[in-house]
């Protein structure tokens, strides 16, 4: 397949746009639960903020089929994206509550907005893909998700950095303005590429009832069960035992986006190679519970906590 301008210019749009979408997603992470303990919350209030984000877009993205049917691939990712640039920049207005129950009452309803307006853009942006690079998709695909990697490695630290620079406010509207200008390039961008050619149909529970795919499922909705709970718990625990700032703890919190951006393009050769997926997913569970074990620690390791430091954050080196 031969690629014009367009062609190119698509492809660095619809990857900045989930650069974009990967970080809202963990901007938060190294400020929200100090706004939450501002406001004598605790890590269980944070926590329902954080997660209530994955759940949203649980629920919200087996709906995103007949929406693509309906409005088309183009207009699926405007939604998407427009839902997310709106809650965000809200996000930023949140400081100007003082009490905490109103507070995490709006926290939640944006974040369940946002989710789903991730999962409208994540599935329009995949259902745009076979009719811009009908030849292509496996690889224009890999740098989506390379895209997205890099994007939950760069949130954190653009949050930590934003916070520390212009306070809460300027760490949501920023993104939030970003975001805006991607949606609205959005209709533009795709005007020379007519949609409907590819085949939207199907039946997820036809696609469950096949036992390799729901062993994936499982151990996938297993780990990011274990990212969740780490991203909700991480920030309070580095900043109580270390007293990390809030840039700081934004670095660390890149660091596993980072590791997924780098290690993605390998994994996908191995399982490219063995032709199935499965041995190196329970492999990542073996892994995960080890670092998990590491990272609390596990008390019946005996390891120091500080020597956990060493190992889960070079913070000599940032």
């Amino acid at each position: 397949m031969k690629y014009t301008l367009r062609h190119w210019l698509v492809l660095v749009f619809i990857n900045f746009v989930n650069v974009c979408t990967g970080s809202i997603f963990t901007l938060q992470g190294p400020i929200f639960p100090f706004e939450i303990q501002k406001r004598n919350g605790k890590v269980f209030e944070y926590a329902i903020v954080f997660g209530i984000y994955e759940f949203a877009v649980l629920v919200s993205s087996p709906l995103m089929g007949p929406l693509v049917r309906k409005l088309g691939p183009t207009k699926t990712l405007f939604v998407g994206l427009l839902l997310q640039a709106v809650t965000t920049t809200l996000f930023g207005f949140l400081n100007l509550i003082p009490t905490l129950y109103l507070f995490m009452g709006i926290s939640i309803l944006l974040r369940i907005l946002e989710g789903v307006g991730f999962a409208a853009s994540w599935v329009g942006s995949y259902s745009v893909i076979p009719e811009v690079y009908p030849d292509d998709v496996a690889v224009i695909v890999g740098s989506m998700e390379m895209a997205q990697g890099f994007g939950l490695t760069i949130g954190p630290m653009i949050g930590g950095l934003l916070f520390t620079i212009g306070g809460f406010m300027a760490t949501f509207l920023l993104p939030g303005i970003i975001l805006f200008l991607m949606t609205f390039l959005t209709p533009f961008m795709f005007t020379k590429f007519p949609m409907g050619g590819a085949n939207y149909e199907g039946d997820i529970r036809i696609v469950l009832r096949k036992p390799r795919i729901l062993i994936n499922f499982v151990i996938l909705a297993a780990i990011t069960f274990v990212l969740s709970s780490i991203n909700a718990t991480l920030t309070p625990f580095l900043h109580s035992t270390f007293n990390m700032s809030p840039l700081t703890i934004g670095f660390m919190l890149g660091l596993h986006g980072a590791l997924s951006a780098v290690l993605s393009p390998i994994w996908g050769y191995i399982i490219g190679k063995i032709d199935t997926s499965v041995p190196v997913l329970l492999g990542a569970l073996v892994i995960d519970i080890l670092g998990v074990a590491i990272l609390g620690p596990l008390p019946i390791l005996g390891i120091p906590v500080q020597v956990t430091k060493q190992i889960i954050t070079p913070q000599r080196a940032i």
